[in-house]
């Protein structure tokens, strides 16, 4: 409900900015036609003639509204009056604000000028503020101090770097963020852990609240000694795939689709790297049956499942797209950059971040890095639309929003789209130069990279400056490229498999085994009955070494536990 009413004041602020920014022009205007009215009347009394200045225009007639703050965000609020009814009143850069600060159930006086307003929605020209009863007037910093917080206590479960969950005494559970601010105390974050956390009721979405203070205590009371702190809970990287069967590493680099009836049988049967959702894995479930699900998977898995979505925000919407989970679908990163610039964009994406991991969700498949500026293209859509300069700034405070949050994310589609074709339905053939690609398109990749992004997705468009035979997923050059030009050394994973470029080129079998050998160390796919056979008896022949399997699921395995899952 939060971010459905953050949308409307969004939808409503562009609506009064527009409309405010047009009455400031036309005031210009007046104010022109005036300045010259006025020079041709000075011209006629020099003259001698009988003129008088044309008048300055009036000021707006402004009309003042009063009532108590609901629905308080930092830019807006909704303004209800003594009879129920109710106005959204927006806080423009040109709004005198006098008073306490904007609390929820205090109580506002607001002017506006009635021709501004749209809708319900007024901005306002001069605000004044009073604490809700009982707190008193208070400067802005002393107010929120006095900010009302719940406390809650419990067992720390399923913790990675910036999150964990909190198990409460009645067996229900609290997603706890770790923010910047967070203040933490005590013994080590480690789990089994007791920890006693506060935080804003305002600032909670769904079961994840940012923390603003945890303290941490050992299990059972026990103080944790410091060499306690430091060592891992859970078997590393190395050590667990020392002890893994072939099977089991083969199984590590199947990153695939839920089927629709044998999902926890296959986990068993396979092992696989993780499980990625798609819309019909959502529809018509509650959030807390989709957990189920997801909790259902993972206790199958030996080793902990990454679980993905495409969630890009537009027309990619495999979670939001449930109105049981999200008021409404995301918004592309194109039109929330165009809304509010990056620090929108970023802001919508912690939220969705914290969407995701709610449902038990630890790898997001964006941002999408392709720049693409041609409204007929493919990509058009799910892009920034911006250069490459300005779109690898977005792309790397995104990707940091990602990190802090411990959530997985994968740049796509290297090595850049462009205006190319939808390679969904058939195989598209790019043969820019490849200093196209050096100066614009590897740009954002390389930011992500910089940032840390932990994977990232090689495309099936046929890249001819480089190869003019495979498609990227399937080619050693294209992965040389993005390991040794952009020193990307995390996990890179091919887009599905079953795409009708790839059954274009080549069937379910080969395309699995190719994969492998050009580099790719998790294979999206549905086939997987098909191609973990091919490339288990690939192994067997010679045609892909073990060490070749090992060393892509060390990685996989590296990745996960930078996510917190090997605990």
């Amino acid at each position: 409900m939060k971010r459905k009413i953050f949308s409307l004041v969004l939808s409503l602020l562009l609506c009064a900015g527009m409309l405010y920014g047009c009455s400031q022009e036309q005031a210009g205007e007046s104010s022109s036609q005036a300045s010259g009215q006025s020079s041709q009347a000075a011209e006629s009394e020099e003259s001698g003639s009988e003129a008088s200045a044309t008048p300055a225009p009036e000021e707006p007639e402004l009309t003042t509204v009063e009532g108590t703050v609901e629905k308080a965000s930092k830019n807006a609020f909704q303004l209800t009056m003594e009879d129920g009814s109710y106005l959204m009143v927006i806080i423009t850069d040109t709004t005198e604000v006098t008073g306490d600060a904007l609390l929820e159930g205090g109580h506002a006086v607001a002017t506006y000028d009635p021709a501004t307003q749209t809708g319900l929605s007024v901005p306002a020209v001069t605000l004044e503020l009073t604490a809700p009863e009982g707190e008193g007037a208070a400067s802005g910093e002393e107010s929120a101090s006095e900010t009302e917080t719940a406390t809650v206590e419990g067992t720390v479960e399923k913790a990675s770097k910036n999150a964990f969950n909190l198990v409460l005494e009645d067996g229900s559970y609290l997603m706890v963020v770790l923010t910047d601010t967070t203040e933490i105390s005590g013994d080590g974050f480690l789990e089994g852990n007791r920890a006693t956390v506060t935080y804003d009721p305002a600032t909670q979405t769904g079961l994840s609240v940012p923390a603003i203070t945890i303290v941490f205590s050992g299990e059972a009371g026990e103080q944790a000694s410091p060499e306690t702190e430091t060592q891992p809970t859970g078997s590393s990287a190395e050590e667990l795939l020392a002890s893994m069967t072939l099977e089991e590493k083969v199984g590590q680099l199947f990153f695939v689709r839920v089927p629709a009836e044998s999902a926890l049988e296959d986990v068993t049967q396979y092992q696989f790297g993780g499980y990625i959702l798609f819309g019909r894995d959502f529809k018509g479930l509650t959030a807390e049956q989709v957990r189920q699900n997801i909790a259902g998977w993972q206790s199958a898995a030996k080793v902990p499942l990454l679980i993905g979505v495409d969630e890009e925000g537009g027309t990619v919407v495999r979670a939001s797209s449930n109105p049981n989970i999200c008021d409404e679908p995301y918004w592309s990163p194109r039109a929330l950059y165009n809304a509010g610039g990056a620090g929108l964009v970023t802001s919508v994406e912690q939220d969705k971040i914290n969407t995701l991991q709610n449902l038990g969700i630890n790898v997001n498949f964006a941002p999408v890095c392709d720049i693409s500026r041609e409204p007929g293209a493919f990509m058009y859509d799910r892009s920034l639309g911006l250069d490459a300069q300005t779109a690898s700034g977005v792309i790397s405070q995104v990707v940091g929003v990602y990190q802090k949050s411990g959530m997985g994310c994968v740049l796509k589609h290297f090595p850049g789209y462009g205006n190319n074709a939808d390679t969904h339905t058939g195989i598209a053939v790019d043969e820019r130069p490849y200093d196209t690609f050096l100066q614009q398109d590897f740009l954002p990749f390389q930011a992500g990279v910089d940032a840390g992004a932990g994977c990232v997705l090689v495309s099936h468009n046929i890249v001819t400056c480089k190869d003019g035979d495979m498609p990227a997923s399937l080619s050693p050059t294209w992965h040389q490229v993005l390991r040794e030009e952009l020193g990307f050394t995390g996990c890179v994973i091919t887009d599905d498999l079953v795409m009708d470029a790839i059954q274009d080129y080549c069937d379910a079998s080969s395309a699995a085994v190719q994969a492998v050998l050009a580099g790719n160390d998790l294979l999206c796919c549905s086939d997987y009955e098909t191609q973990v056979p091919a490339v288990l008896a690939a192994v067997e022949d010679g045609t892909i070494s073990e060490e070749r399997v090992e060393e892509s699921a060390l990685r996989v395995l590296r990745w996960k536990e930078e996510l917190g899952l090997l605990q």
